[in-house]
C-alpha cells in the first residue's frame, strides 16, 4: 500500500508540476491545499485563536502554504491579490512571525497606498520596515518626509543607495539567504530581493 503524500509533498508536487508552467493550474491547485489545510483547522476550532496563528503549531502548515502562494503571486505579478493575502495573513498572525509586513508594505508604496502608514506605525524598525515608506513618499512627490526617512535610514545604512544600486546589479552575486543582520549588507539584500519590482525601475537611488 502506497504511503499517503503529505500536505509538503503535495505542495512540493506542485511546483514541479505547475510552477511558472501554468501559473493558473499552479495556484488552483495549491489553494485545494489550502483549503483542505483550513476545513482541518475550522473542524478543530482554531479559527477561534485568529491573531495568534503561527504561536499554535498546529496552524503553522496552513501559515505556510499561505506564504507559499504570497510569494508566488507577487512572482507572477499578481499584485492586487498578493495584498489582500498579505492582509488576511496579518490578521490572523498579527505578531507576524513569517516577515509578511516585509512584503505588503511594499506592496503598499507600490500602489501609494496610504495604509502603509498605519501599517508602519507598528512596525518601524528594520530597513525592511521603514524603506518601503520612503519610496511611498518619493512616489507621492513629498521630498521633505522622503528626505527626512532617508536621513533616518541613513544613520544605520549611510551607503543605503550605493548599496541598492549595486545588489540590483548583481542579483547573482547578492542573492539572498533568507536571513539578514539589521545594519549589514545582507538587510539591502533582503529589501531588494523582497521589492525588487518596487526597485528595479527606479533611479533616485542611482544618482
Amino acid at each position: 500500500m502506497a504511503k499517503k503524500k503529505t500536505i509538503e509533498e503535495k505542495r512540493d508536487l506542485l511546483y514541479d508540476e505547475y510552477a511558472f508552467i501554468d501559473d493558473f493550474k499552479f495556484l488552483s491547485e495549491l489553494n485545494k491545499l489550502i483549503n483542505l489545510e483550513k476545513m482541518s483547522l475550522e473542524k478543530n476550532n482554531f479559527f477561534e485563536d485568529k491573531g495568534e496563528f503561527w504561536s499554535i503549531l498546529e496552524t503553522r502548515t496552513y501559515m505556510l502554504l499561505l506564504m507559499d502562494k504570497l510569494l508566488y503571486l507577487k512572482r507572477v505579478g499578481m499584485y492586487g491579490k498578493a495584498v489582500e493575502l498579505a492582509e488576511e495573513m496579518l490578521e490572523l498572525s498579527t505578531g507576524d512571525n513569517l516577515g509578511v509586513r516585509f512584503h505588503l508594505l511594499g506592496l503598499y508604496a507600490y500602489f501609494e497606498d496610504k495604509k502603509i502608514l498605519d501599517l508602519h506605525k507598528k512596525f518601524n524598525y528594520l530597513l525592511l520596515e521603514t524603506f518601503p515608506v520612503a519610496v511611498y513618499y518619493y512616489k507621492k512627490g513629498n521630498k521633505t518626509k522622503f528626505n527626512n526617512m532617508i536621513k533616518k535610514i541613513k544613520e544605520s545604512h549611510p551607503d543605503i543607495f550605493e548599496n541598492i544600486f549595486m545588489v540590483i546589479q548583481d542579483t547573482d552575486k547578492y542573492r539572498s539567504k533568507g536571513f539578514f543582520a539589521p545594519g549589514d549588507i545582507t538587510e539591502v539584500i533582503e529589501l531588494v530581493d523582497i521589492n525588487y519590482y518596487l526597485l528595479s525601475n527606479m533611479t533616485f537611488f542611482a544618482e
